[in-house]
């Protein structure tokens, strides 16, 4: 099985009692590129068959409110983060599986233009100009993973609120393809994204740098590490099912090994999995993978954006903890998460 959309329920059972699990992921990015390889190669199907399970995978924008629905039962793309709204907002118990990636994605501007730090003395000369001169910020969506960290670094470093009902500046939402060309064409002062989130060209070809990156600044201040993307469920499910859960985790874990030591080479010459990486040329798509596994790419966090080994780890878990509860301290998570969010070994 792979590639099929499903939105009839979840869990069904053919007619040889094997149960199929709907699975979701996000269709671009990193996380995309190696759901796609472990559901092409065969990869997830064989680990899951192992274990007396099929599965069907949604590749969807509209996996966080298809999970909700209660329309799959495990997530490729819903961050510990998202998972702890959920439990408060859904009323729903819930488990994090797998981890992905962190929120790595960066605010970007024009390098030489109006707002580039370089040109107004500072970070806090940038921020202060878009806010005076109402210009426009870019973000995808204000419940993506990486407004969190936007939100902290904007209030705790910068005195400024950036919040859905309360914000310093205008801030419009676009999909990760047309973003990082709104900033170049000067239609947003700046916008938060990463060479997988679109930008991959423009970074590659120096009309786009970072202004900041929210996850390294939150290292630094000792606020923990915000999530991305991991793999949630429903604690019942894992309850009925670990043994599945495992099976996706393994293959997960293949997967990411394939884009450390094998997708550079091979991605790249793919229209396909160019169209994931939204890198038009070779040479962007090379270089989007280089920003996930080498080091000191340019333009890059410094911080790790894609975790090699996928398992949840007891440091990763409490760095995660540290960055949800310095969101609840901004008001933009509730209370009592904590109780209601498990983060499994497997």
């Amino acid at each position: 099985t792979g590639g099929t959309t499903r939105s009839d329920g979840a869990n069904s059972t053919d007619d040889s009692g094997t149960s199929t699990i709907s699975i979701t992921s996000f269709p671009v990015n990193v996380d995309g590129l190696t759901n796609t390889y472990i559901d092409h190669s065969g990869i997830l199907g064989a680990e899951l068959d192992e274990v007396g399970y099929d599965y069907e995978m949604q590749f969807t924008f509209e996996g966080p409110p298809q999970f909700v629905a209660g329309n799959t039962e495990v997530a490729h793309d819903i961050s510990a983060l998202e998972a702890a709204r959920l439990t408060q907002e859904q009323d729903m118990e819930l488990a994090v599986i797998a981890r992905i990636q962190t929120a790595f994605m960066g605010m970007h501007v024009v390098p030489g233009g109006p707002y580039d730090p370089e040109e107004t003395g500072s970070i806090q000369a940038t921020l202060d100009k878009v806010e005076e001169e109402d210009a426009s910020v870019g973000i995808l969506g204000w419940g993506v993973g990486d407004v969190p960290p936007t939100q902290l670094v904007m209030q705790r470093l910068y005195d400024k609120a950036f919040f859905q009902d309360n914000s310093d500046f205008q801030v419009a939402t676009s999909s990760p393809s047309a973003m990082p060309k709104l900033v170049v064409d000067g239609e947003l002062a700046m916008g938060s994204f990463s060479a997988t989130h679109g930008a991959a060209s423009q970074l590659l070809n120096d009309e786009l740098k970072p202004l900041y990156f929210g996850v390294d600044l939150l290292q630094e201040n000792g606020w923990g590490m915000p999530p991305l993307s991991d793999v949630v469920t429903t604690q019942e499910f894992l309850e009925n099912n670990r043994e599945a859960c495992a099976a996706i985790a393994r293959a997960l874990n293949r997967g990411t090994d394939w884009v450390y030591n094998d997708a550079i080479d091979e991605a790249p010459e793919d229209p396909e999995l160019r169209d994931i990486l939204i890198a038009e040329e070779p040479e962007a798509a090379e270089y989007a993978l280089e920003y996930h596994i080498e080091d000191g790419t340019k333009y890059s966090p410094e911080s790790t954006t894609l975790w090699e080994d996928n398992g949840v780890t007891d440091e990763w878990v409490e760095n995660t903890k540290t960055a949800l509860r310095n969101v609840e301290e901004v008001d933009q998570l509730e209370s009592g998460w904590e109780d209601r969010l498990e983060f499994v070994q497997f």
